[in-house]
């Protein structure tokens, strides 16, 4: 949810309280602490709200001085880890997220699939209409891998981060198996 609509819907809950204190019979100075009250907790919401808005746009920051797409971009936004992200996208700094528009799509690398999930919040941050837009790829080179129950324990801790990813936003498109 965007930082407007968090806020209003704050708003819209403080005067709701505010119409209840005024229905229920209470004396003056209770109603004038009760509305001081609803007022301290919009305040308190309303600053809380911003710094999580904050936190979420700082989390997010494109190498190399690239910006998202604008907000009316259509095509598939997609979040790409695994193997071989070094050949897809520049190298950068770790903290940095690599960006790469193309025809087809706008292609962002995830670092760890441990990130995922915070990197799904952010771009939900900063767009919060892309959520059909949004997938996943992870990658899988197999002569990269040696041991079997490397690549499968990856594949589970895969799987789990996309279930976590899932509980923030809508829920992109399961993974299709590809040989």
């Amino acid at each position: 949810m965007t930082l407007k609509l968090t806020r209003g819907l704050w708003i819209w809950a403080a005067v709701l309280a505010l119409a209840l204190l005024l229905i229920v019979p209470l004396t003056g100075w209770q109603r004038a602490c009760g509305a001081l009250a609803i007022a301290l907790a919009l305040y308190l919401a309303w600053r809380r709200a911003g710094r999580r808005a904050a936190w979420r746009r700082q989390a997010f920051s494109l190498a190399n001085d690239m910006s998202l797409p604008p907000a009316t971009y259509r095509q598939p936004v997609v979040l790409v880890c695994g193997d071989g992200l070094q050949g897809l996208f520049e190298t950068t700094g770790a903290d940095k997220v690599a960006l790469r528009i193309t025809s087809q799509g706008c292609y962002l690398r995830v670092a760890s699939t441990e990130h995922l999930p915070r990197m799904v919040e952010s771009i939900l941050a900063y767009r919060s209409h892309w959520g059909g837009q949004l997938c996943v790829l992870y990658i899988i080179n197999p002569g990269e891998h040696a041991d079997v129950a490397v690549l499968a324990g990856q594949l589970r801790a895969f799987r789990h981060q996309l279930v976590v990813a899932r509980r923030h936003g809508p829920e992109p498109p399961a993974p299709v198996p590809e040989c």
